[in-house]
């Protein structure tokens, strides 16, 4: 499970790697946007085998997954064409699916946020008719 990760988001320092030594000029223009594309698509690949637990689990996994497939089709339309409006919808893809990302994160292991709040966290979900243990209703929300 922790090689999955480390995996995963390895791939991400190989791109800032690769965009630094584009910027100092040993690469050539465009270079590190191969590696983005690399990253993106070793992580949807990874997410897509994950082992999971739960239901929920699984949508998110399938999301990230989808959100990961949208981003590098929209980063190889860039590089093939090097229309900046492939590069702005692949930036949104990527910032939208990491903020949802960590928005439903903090939303399904809340007890992971620095100064959570537990039993205040269960009213509240008691107050909405929630079962605390039962996450699937934060996918509901999106």
């Amino acid at each position: 499970h922790q090689i999955h990760h480390l995996i995963m988001y390895s791939t991400y320092s190989l791109f800032g790697v690769a965009n630094l030594i584009e910027t100092r000029g040993f690469l050539t223009s465009g270079s590190s946007t191969i590696f983005l594309l690399l990253a993106v698509v070793v992580e949807g690949i990874l997410f897509a085998g994950h082992p999971v637990n739960t239901v929920l689990e699984n949508r998110l996994h399938l999301f990230v997954v989808a959100a990961g497939f949208a981003t590098s089709m929209f980063l190889a339309a860039f590089m093939c064409t090097k229309t900046r409006s492939w590069a702005r919808a692949a930036m949104f893809a990527m910032c939208y699916k990491g903020s949802m990302f960590l928005a439903i994160g903090f939303a399904v292991y809340p007890s992971q946020v620095p100064g959570f709040d537990k039993e205040g966290w269960q009213d509240y979900m008691t107050y909405l008719g929630k079962d605390t243990h039962d996450a699937t209703h934060v996918m509901n929300m999106w």
